[in-house]
């Protein structure tokens, strides 16, 4: 930093602006810069293109290229989450049809106790699943 501005902040006794301090009494003087996002600064992105001419356009390229990544993988993963629910509420309905089919088969048969634990054990099987997930949703909530 040079000595007129240096003098400049020293005359402006507690300069308090964003993220720039200046304490004259002991003489402290603090600027702090933050960035955040995907790119560099431009400061810094100038820097870099004074040390290596090209250097900014290949850091542009490097982020597209990893937006568009980013955004494939999205996408893939969106889908096969598409594929997954519907292939869960097909083998659900499939074992449902199932389930009733046998015991439908162990009524006709005059097994009428082994169609109804057929009957309740599905029921508190599936009641049980919609419980637990309930509760793993919740938790992951909280």
């Amino acid at each position: 930093m040079s000595g007129k501005i240096l003098a400049n902040l020293m005359k402006n006794s507690k300069l308090n602006i964003a993220n720039k301090k200046s304490v004259t009494e002991k003489g402290y003087v603090e600027i702090t810069r933050s960035y955040q996002g995907p790119l560099p600064s431009p400061e810094v992105l100038h820097g870099f293109e004074s040390i290596l001419p090209g250097a900014a356009e290949r850091i542009f390229v490097m982020a597209e290229n990893e937006q568009k990544h980013r955004h494939s993988n999205q996408k893939k993963l969106t889908s096969w989450s598409i594929v997954v629910m519907i292939l869960g509420a097909i083998f659900a309905l499939l074992s449902v049809l199932f389930i009733g089919y046998l015991i439908y088969y162990c009524v006709n048969a005059k097994a009428n106790d082994v169609a109804i634990a057929l009957a309740i054990t599905s029921m508190v099987g599936v009641s049980g699943s919609f419980v637990w997930f309930r509760y793993k949703r919740r938790s992951k909530e909280n």
